[in-house]
């Protein structure tokens, strides 16, 4: 029932936050090592230069700028721009544009150049100064899937380096966001700080946006996070001048321990609707917090057993009130809890993305933007198990009406490189997330990256799906036993066409152009290994069992 979120413990396995076990090594079994590289679909990338990622961005006027120009090609490049406004300059070495932007709103056209001893290229990049941030959805890397709370300052200015070394920011891979546990206590005045392994935040920031990139934070809107750390409840203004003052560019703000207050929140407000009850719901929702907020896993048995009492007597006592009165009330809570923070990185000087890991509860893609955020977590944590990543992508259906250039749903991370997941499905993750137009967050250790792995993140015609200036989220046009089609549409009236095997045997799949009202002849490109198909034929692939192929679909002349 919709309350489940200010009473209950949905969200367990998340405040738990174990420690992970150190990454598995890469493998050197020589069986093994052949058939990854069997299963690689990308090109490499050419020696001649070719400049990546989205073709528009997002910032407000009078703040702070960054942008690294994603170029692959043969080193040394250099590089160009026609076009900056005055307060921007770019360092032809590196590609990296900094400054401030200009104060008047508008777009602004760059034209980037880029070279080598090998060639040439040109793009053209929009600047949008205006109101809205993340007109593309959010790429770069985070440390928890990985690393869980075992990280430190060099763990992450090492991660920062790989992302570079890699070549991965050459694909547009921009953030480095550090999760839980980098806080520290809190000052006499109040002041938030790292702790004993980030001794200085503002000088991790400065190591990464020496390199291009930008500087991701944590917090909560509780007084704990989910690891037990400091979190910003009553200090989200104090908090968001400490975050902008290091050069935070983007801050996940996750639910935690603030469960515990909205349950109290929650319970004072059912208890004015059922007031014949109101002591006994106050005492169950004080009862229940201390145990929900208790990190033993597993718990003592008599806890658990006395929560699911508590879960089943609050349950039978709120039957009473309307649902729609019990949404009305958990939006109301989790609304208030966000918009704090939202309203102090407005008012903070500085552009930070504000994404909110509220776990989908609330329907937050229905309220995120009025709260100032710009991407939102629609489901539970994720984990590199297929059963676990198809979980999510169900819960994305429907979803595709919210989503938007500066307003994305978030189903998480990738888990590409990390656990037992094969080849296919970690194509497949890929797949469905550029379809769906998510966050790209890779999860994984950077300093151990093999080509496979490599391969599918860096895939640029596939990343180009998911970074399309359009911001629409794909859906599911067609599903046939285990086949699923999904659909995306692209600028210029192309689309982006995704066929998926969610089962455990090999499977032919067709798409017919027909089916998008397209003409016979439309121009089909295999977006994995960047090569034509038959112009007039339908779209057939046989799909690896849990498995996906992805194509692109153009109308007009290619």
């Amino acid at each position: 029932m919709p309350t489940r979120l200010l009473l209950f413990p949905l969200l367990a396995f998340a405040l738990a936050c174990p420690l992970a076990a150190a990454p598995a090594p890469v493998s050197t079994d020589p069986a093994e090592v052949a058939a990854r590289l069997a299963a690689i679909r990308t090109p490499p990338a050419p020696a001649t230069p070719r400049i990546n990622g989205a073709r528009v961005v997002g910032a407000r006027p009078e703040k702070p700028f960054l942008h690294r120009i994603p170029t692959t090609g043969e080193r040394p490049l250099r590089w160009s721009v026609r076009g900056l406004p005055r307060g921007l300059e770019l360092d032809p070495d590196t590609g990296i544009i900094s400054g401030v932007t200009p104060a008047k709103k508008g777009t602004y056209t760059l034209r980037l150049r880029a070279s080598n001893a090998l060639g040439k290229t040109s793009a053209e990049l929009d600047l949008v100064v205006g109101d809205t941030l993340a007109l593309t959805p959010p790429m770069g890397w985070n440390n928890y899937n990985a690393f869980r709370l075992r990280i430190s300052d060099s763990l992450i200015r090492a991660q920062a380096d790989a992302l570079v070394s890699s070549g991965l920011a050459d694909h547009g891979y921009a953030y480095v966001n550090v999760d839980d546990a980098w806080e520290g206590v809190r000052a006499a005045d109040g002041s938030i700080q790292g702790n004993e392994r980030f001794p200085d935040m503002a000088a991790l920031g400065a190591h990464i946006h020496s390199r291009g990139l930008k500087f991701g934070i944590y917090s909560s809107p509780g007084f704990e996070t989910c690891g037990g750390f400091v979190g910003s409840l009553h200090y989200e203004e104090q908090d968001a001048r400490a975050f902008a003052s290091w050069g935070v560019d983007y801050l996940k703000y996750d639910w935690c321990s603030y469960i515990v207050d909205a349950g109290r929140l929650a319970a004072d407000r059912h208890a004015e609707l059922l007031p014949a009850h109101a002591d006994r719901l106050r005492s169950l929702a004080a009862e229940y917090g201390p145990m929900r907020n208790d990190r033993r896993r597993p718990r003592p048995p008599e806890m658990s057993a006395r929560m699911k009492e508590i879960e089943a007597e609050q349950k039978r006592l709120l039957s009473a009130i309307p649902a729609e009165t019990l949404l009305a009330i958990e939006r109301d809570i989790a609304v208030d809890a966000y918009r704090a923070m939202g309203r102090a990185l407005e008012a903070s000087g500085r552009d930070i993305v504000y994404s909110l890991c509220q776990y989908g509860e609330a329907r937050v893609w229905e309220w995120g933007p009025e709260v100032g955020g710009h991407l939102w977590r629609t489901t539970r944590d994720i984990t590199p198990r297929l059963s676990a990543i198809l979980g999510i992508v169900n819960r994305q259906k429907g979803l595709e009406k919210w989503a938007g250039p500066g307003r994305w749903n978030d189903p998480d991370m990738l888990e590409i490189g990390n656990g037992a997941l094969t080849p296919d499905e970690m194509h497949m993750q890929m797949t469905q997330w550029c379809v769906l137009a998510a966050p790209l967050l890779i999860g994984t250790d950077l300093t151990r990256l093999d080509p496979l792995v490599l391969g599918i993140l860096a895939n640029h015609e596939v990343i180009a799906v998911n970074q399309d200036r359009l911001g629409r989220q794909g859906w599911l046009l067609r599903k046939t036993g285990d086949a699923e089609i999904y659909v995306k549409p692209l600028e210029g009236g192309r689309w982006a066409v995704a066929l998926f095997n969610r089962g455990e045997k090999p499977l032919v799949i067709t798409f017919d152009r027909a089916e998008l009202k397209l003409p016979a002849a439309a121009a089909v490109r295999d977006l994995w290994r960047q090569k034509d198909l038959p112009p007039s034929a339908p779209v057939t692939f046989v799909v690896a069992a849990r498995g996906a192929e992805f194509v692109s679909v153009n109308p007009g002349e290619k």
